[in-house]
């Protein structure tokens, strides 16, 4: 599948935004709601709200690691 970005490569990345999850919240509430509370369990959230995302790709992740938040300011 090809999709839209500016490096070769971006299909394989495993990241999840929680910008994309409030987005959906117009078009199926109840499971957006539900995935917004696992980020937050998850640690994607901080005193601010949310951070940029959960990165899953395991290339990026320390051993035994599942995931990394990933936070910029």
């Amino acid at each position: 599948s090809r999709g839209l970005g500016l490096r070769r490569g971006l299909a394989d990345d495993m990241v999840v935004a929680p910008y994309a999850t409030l987005l959906a919240l117009m078009v199926s509430p109840q499971r957006a709601c539900e995935n917004l509370f696992r980020l937050q369990k998850n640690g994607a959230c901080g005193e601010y709200g949310f951070y940029e995302a959960l990165d899953y790709t395991p290339s990026r992740l320390a051993t035994g690691q599942l995931y990394a938040v990933v936070q910029s300011w």
